[in-house]
């Protein structure tokens, strides 16, 4: 079997930490970026994202390289998936439609595909950043890149909708 790509979970905003601690055990990780307009105090300003938020793509051969590692490496939670006794790779068509689509190291979303995170109706999710962070809420619809959610607000339930690297299974 040759090298192939495959999917890490890593901690919530570590995807850097993570990246450098596996890239200096040898392997190659690519993190594919987005570049994200966002409204602070009345100004837009563009900044660079993770496109796939809490996940790194590490490729390895799984018959040659040691693999194991990469689940005790700092920063990363582990390969996926965690049912199976081995990581399945991910098709390698998708990481170079990411790689091709990208321009000055930022992947092109109008050329590439959009983020794999989709979540169900009836998940219960954690808000990682924003004005609702830490809240619990329940996933209603997830769709077109965007999350809405049921949660609590001053007695009453209230749906909020927001990008899903923004929240995490609860």
């Amino acid at each position: 079997m040759s090298s192939r790509w495959y999917v890490a979970a890593v901690q919530p905003k570590s995807e850097a930490f993570a990246k450098v601690n596996l890239v200096r055990q040898g392997f190659r990780v690519y993190s594919p970026r987005v570049r994200v307009r966002k409204v602070v105090d009345g100004r837009s300003y563009d900044v660079q994202e993770p496109l796939l938020c809490g996940y790194l793509l590490i490729r390895f051969d799984r018959d040659v390289d040691r693999w194991r590692s990469i689940n005790g490496t700092r920063g990363v939670v582990k390969l996926l998936p965690i049912s199976a006794e081995v990581p399945q790779p991910i098709p390698d068509e998708l990481v170079d439609k990411w790689v091709a689509a990208e321009i000055e190291g930022v992947v092109s979303l109008d050329d590439a595909v959009t983020p794999m995170i989709e979540y169900q109706p009836g998940q219960d999710l954690r808000v990682l950043e924003g004005p609702f962070s830490d809240f619990t809420g329940t996933c209603i619809s997830s769709s077109k890149g965007r999350v809405a959610l049921l949660l609590g607000l001053f007695g009453r339930k209230t749906v909020v909708e927001m990008e899903p690297c923004k929240v995490e299974l609860a």
